[in-house]
Formats: structure tokens, C-alpha cells, sequence
């Protein structure tokens, strides 16, 4: 135990000595940062998609580095850059400056949802739609850290909260809410309708095939069916 120790303490001392002896040599260690150092000074704010951006010491947003595009520098105040446009609009003013994000819109929307705020969760997803109306905005393409970003294909996440749909490949079980409704689903191998009633329930194949040992509607400990087989274009009824 002691040549262990021995030998550790032989290793570190290099280090520590060099560590001890280390002066900047080319930046100054500054307990303040004035006029003239302001613009030299900035905070990295985090990764944004595959790049960084950074606060900088005038209160600016700096180095818009996105999608592997190096940008030390790139500021909201910079000549040529400044958010007021003085000499015009630029074509890209900065990146993302059009998007609205609508991937964070859409999983509050869907807490909402899943916490029985269903009235507040649907109007905030039918703000989202009202801007990509195909008048103001692409309604095939709600952009988000660039172009085609996946953040925004949360919204299918509101299928989930509203039908309660749960499929299990590993015990062939479906399960949907029993809330009255008309539900799409959709599996590994098939989609489709489940439209809940009252008193029954109809199971619909629209592409695909499907094979269930079991039918499950979320209030129900036992199973509503089992043995489910479905080729495209076929459909059950089970009563409830």
C-alpha cells in the first residue's frame, strides 16, 4: 500500500509543480470587463441541433455556430448584422430567425392533454395549424433548427394522449381510451381506425395486416377480444 502510494505521489508531482508555476502569458486575467473588452467576452449558451451560440458582454446574442457552419463572431449587433436592419434587410438575417419552434408548442399542448387539460391542450395545437395555413406558412413543413427538423413530429404525440393507444409487438395486446371516438392507430406492420362507442367497439385494418391475442379499453382490467385477425381492408365489432 505504501509503494502505491509512493509511486502515485512520484507521478502527480510534475504535474503539480507545473500547475503551480502556470502564468497566462497572452490573455489577462480579468476581475472586470469594460468597453473595450466587452466584445471579446461571451458566455456559450449550449448546443442548438449540431451547433452552439453564445451571450455576449453587451447583452448581444454571438457566434451563431449551427449546422456545423463555424461562425466565432456572428452577432445580432455587429456591422452589417445589426437586428434594426440600417443598411436593409439582409436574406438571411440569422439563423432560425422565422421559426416559432413549434416542437416545445406542441409537447406543452400534449401534457395538457395527457393532465385532462383537453379543451387548452387543442387550442394550442390549433394555433400552431393557424399559422401553417398555406397562406402564411407551408402547411407540409413546420421548420425548426433548420429545415425538416424532427422536433415538430411531437404533434403525433397528441394521437397518443387523446386515443390512448398502446401497442405491444412482444404480447400482441392494443389498447385504446374508452372516451367515445373515433381513433387512428397505426403498428410495425399495419394502421387504422378503432372507433369507440357506448356499447361497441369496431376495429378497422385500412392498410396492412394485424394480429392480436388481445383488445384492451384503458377502464377494463379483462380484455374486450382476443385471437384478432385482420387483413387490409377487414373489420370487427365487440360488444362492451
Amino acid at each position: 500500500m505504501r509503494k502505491k502510494a509512493l509511486l502515485l505521489a512520484v507521478l502527480l508531482a510534475p504535474v503539480t509543480l507545473a500547475a503551480q508555476r502556470w502564468v497566462p502569458s497572452e490573455w489577462p486575467v480579468l476581475t472586470s470587463y469594460d468597453s473595450d473588452h466587452l466584445q471579446r467576452v461571451a458566455l456559450p449558451l449550449g448546443g442548438i441541433g449540431t451547433g452552439t451560440v453564445s451571450l455576449g458582454g453587451r447583452g448581444e446574442i454571438r457566434d451563431w455556430e449551427i449546422m456545423n457552419v463555424p461562425g466565432k463572431g456572428n452577432s445580432t449587433v455587429t456591422t452589417g448584422n445589426d437586428a434594426s436592419w440600417p443598411k436593409g434587410r439582409l436574406e438571411v438575417p440569422l439563423p432560425y430567425f422565422p421559426e416559432a419552434m413549434t416542437g416545445f408548442e406542441y409537447s406543452a399542448a400534449v401534457g395538457m392533454i395527457y393532465g385532462g387539460q383537453v379543451e387548452d391542450g387543442l387550442k394550442c395545437i390549433k394555433a400552431i395549424r393557424d399559422r401553417f395555413d398555406g397562406a402564411k406558412r407551408n402547411p407540409f413543413d413546420e421548420p425548426e433548427c433548420g429545415k425538416h427538423y424532427a422536433r415538430s413530429m411531437a404533434s403525433w404525440a397528441a394521437v397518443l394522449a387523446l386515443s390512448g393507444f398502446h401497442y405491444s409487438g412482444v404480447d400482441k395486446t392494443m389498447s385504446f381510451t374508452s372516451k367515445p371516438g373515433k381513433y387512428f392507430w397505426s403498428n410495425g406492420s399495419a394502421f387504422g381506425i378503432c372507433e369507440v362507442g357506448s356499447s361497441s367497439v369496431r376495429l378497422e385494418v385500412l392498410k396492412g395486416y394485424l394480429g392480436l391475442d388481445s383488445l384492451f379499453l384503458k377502464d377494463r382490467s379483462k380484455p374486450i377480444a382476443k385471437k384478432i385477425s385482420l387483413s387490409e381492408g377487414d373489420s370487427m365489432a365487440f360488444n362492451i
